[in-house]
């Protein structure tokens, strides 16, 4: 298998697996290194700077794909890119009032989110074991961040932000494919850093003043903003959206991780704890259907087997090797069973497979 039949293999499940991690801890980072900026540029013109450098990267990087790109994938681009730019501008502005505790689970609401707008927009199943890896994982951020909370303007906004990034989740799930993947991504990151630079153009954009300052904003630039985007939307075309949510969900733990690491942070109980939960939601939902169908498939397989066994003897009407005699069935009927037995295995084999893709 070439490399490029890897990527664009839809079975590469551990590898979409490891790129939402990388997601996670990228995203994580960029709590710490976002203060950094903000401490030189107001919030608007960070998104718009962010955004648009990320655009001018992706389109010198990514021209091929916008080129190949066909019109139902830049129609799909655009709408997920704006749908992203305005959860940007609802998660900034619920920042700028809600504290950062409260932040981080507000946003992380999105981890329940995403099974329950994907139901209501498209009657998406949602196995058990993946809504038992969700409730962890929601409870993992209430540990690791929520100290109290009273329901204001910063909430609000931050509340309509989990719903706008539960969507932005499933569209992107919907409409990322194997092969467009990652012109996808390109679309929407262009579309996303378009809306967010007019929003910041009027009055002119500010830019910061010191090293500490431009080596912050171009990891987000270029880790946060284009590779994570790029990575979610490729992975996404491998992982079912609710999976892929609880994975993602993450970011709070590794956010804690850096500003322990990095920052002013203490390792205390509720950090150690809140992380535990969230990392065994994200393991749950990965492992978890898997197993689950695995499962299923033995017990189809043990079933048939036990059938083919109960199966009486073929008989004629005599004696063994005669007329009206009991024969042991024929070669010709010995391919036969076995050719239906193997049908009914991969058939219960793909029947689990989807079944474990919609988990």
């Amino acid at each position: 298998m070439t490399l490029r039949q890897f990527f664009h293999n839809r079975d590469t499940s551990l590898l979409a697996t490891l790129a939402l991690i990388f997601v996670s801890l990228v995203w994580g980072a960029s709590f710490y290194l976002t203060k950094e900026v903000l401490a030189e540029v107001s919030v608007i013109d960070f998104l718009g700077l962010r955004y648009g450098l990320g655009t001018l990267v992706t389109a010198v990087a990514m021209y091929p794909f916008y080129r190949r790109a066909s019109k139902t994938v830049w129609i799909h681009g655009f709408t997920i890119g704006s749908i992203y730019a305005f959860g940007q501008v609802l998660q900034t502005e619920g920042m700028n009032y809600a504290s950062a505790s409260v932040s981080g689970f507000m946003v992380s609401l999105y981890v329940a989110g995403t099974p329950l707008v994907g139901w209501l927009m498209f009657r998406t199943r949602v196995a058990h074991i993946t809504k038992v890896a969700v409730a962890l994982s929601l409870a993992g951020a209430a540990v690791l961040g929520l100290r109290g909370l009273a329901l204001g303007y910063g909430e609000a906004m931050l509340i309509g932000c989990a719903i706008v990034f539960s969507l932005h989740v499933v569209l992107t799930g919907r409409y990322a494919t194997a092969k467009d993947a990652l012109a996808l991504a390109a679309i929407q990151l262009m579309v996303t850093g378009i809306w967010l630079a007019l929003v910041a153009a009027p009055g002119g954009i500010g830019v910061p003043h010191t090293t500490k300052g431009w080596v912050s904003l171009v990891f987000l630039v270029i880790g946060s903003g284009v590779l994570a985007l790029l990575a979610q939307t490729w992975a996404q075309s491998r992982l079912p959206a609710a999976r892929a949510a609880v994975i993602m969900a993450l970011e709070p733990v590794f956010a804690s991780a850096v500003a322990v690491g990095f920052g002013d942070e203490q390792v205390t109980t509720r950090l150690l704890l809140g992380g535990a939960l969230m990392i065994t939601g994200m393991l749950l939902a990965e492992v978890g259907p898997s197993k689950l169908a695995a499962a299923r498939l033995r017990k189809a397989n043990a079933a048939k087997n036990d059938d083919v066994a109960a199966r009486p003897a073929t008989k004629t009407s005599g004696p063994a090797g005669e007329a009206g005699g009991p024969t042991e069935p024929t070669d010709a009927a010995e391919t036969a069973g076995a050719v239906a037995s193997l049908g009914a295995v991969e058939t219960t084999h793909a029947v689990a497979t989807k079944e474990a893709a919609v988990a």
